[in-house]
């Protein structure tokens, strides 16, 4: 006989619920919350300084380079289609495609932001501030502008935010950037003689380590291996994932081997060559094959490939 579930006890009410939430509701649940997680966003470029912004992907069809208009935290801005894949999270809204009337607005805009960024340096350098005013942003409906600056120290802008605003009629939102992102923008040559890569093809950084260069055995001083902002070169970063697999089947530097002479310390790995550079007992130096020497265990006493360095 069935009963009422008000007549149950507590105990058997939560032994009845939780019976029916895993038999009958828990894998419809699971699959409405997936299907929510998992959409269609697509990936905007719109400003150099805050280069990504995930927007929900409508039922139009769009393509990479496709400009589009979209809600930026309440306002409206414009950017350029870059990739559209399924993403777990939400995106902003679309709005619509750019029409020609808003690729026209969109360059008065740019002039506009370009006025203001002009007018927020004349402020600063009124004040005598120690801060550098890298760019400024004005979103497409011309109500919000972000103004992108580097200090070395904390500082009170709070009186640059009240000229802005009132002088161009905005809400005015102040962003502290890194060096990076501010060479990125300021643009110029790295010690190679090229135009920096922050500026020209790479959209976002990568954390580099001493660790990260020690382990593609570069050892120079910090002149050599600093950018124009003053952090290690981005550079630095392109061969790491090649350098990690590599150098696992190498000794490190100040690593006890043996080889088919005896035993030896390293003193050098040449990457590209398979070879290391080793200083045996007698301080003689050679250079081994990286097949020919065993990293701890016995001494080998068979021939192999060897030369002396000289």
């Amino acid at each position: 006989m069935l009963h009422p579930v008000n007549v149950l006890s507590p105990k058997k009410q939560t032994t009845l619920y939780k019976y029916m939430v895993s038999h009958f509701y828990k894998p419809y649940v699971i699959s409405f919350i997936g299907e929510v997680n998992m959409q269609n966003l697509v990936k905007v470029r719109f400003h150099e300084l805050d280069p990504i912004r995930w927007v929900v992907a409508p039922d139009e069809e769009l393509e990479s380079g496709d400009i589009i208009v979209f809600d930026y935290d309440g306002d409206e801005d414009i950017g350029v289609v870059d990739t559209i894949a399924p993403q777990e999270g939400e995106g902003d809204k679309f709005i619509r495609k750019a029409s020609l009337e808003d690729l026209t607005k969109w360059e008065q805009v740019k002039l506009r932001a370009k006025e203001i960024l002009a007018f927020s340096r004349e402020t600063i350098y009124s004040k005598g501030l120690d801060v550098r005013i890298v760019d400024s942003h004005l979103t497409l409906s011309e109500r919000k502008v972000e103004i992108f600056y580097l200090a070395t120290k904390k500082v009170d802008l709070k009186g640059l935010a009240r000229s802005v605003g009132k002088n161009f009629k905005v809400r005015v939102r102040l962003r502290a950037i890194g060096p990076r992102e501010a060479a990125q923008k300021m643009g110029g040559f790295g010690l190679c003689g090229r135009t920096l890569c922050c500026a020209t093809f790479l959209k976002e950084f990568q954390l580099i380590t001493l660790q990260g260069v020690k382990l593609q055995n570069i050892f120079a001083g910090a002149d050599k291996l600093t950018g124009l902002c003053g952090r290690l070169m981005c550079c630095l970063g392109f061969e790491k994932d090649f350098y990690e697999k590599v150098m696992k089947d190498f000794p490190q530097v100040g690593e006890i081997v043996h080889t088919p002479y005896g035993r030896g310390e390293v003193l050098e790995v040449r990457v590209f060559q398979r070879e290391v550079k080793v200083k045996l007992e007698n301080n003689r130096l050679v250079n081994f094959v990286i097949d020919d020497i065993k990293r701890g265990g016995r001494d080998e006493t068979t021939g192999s490939e060897s030369r002396e360095d000289t």
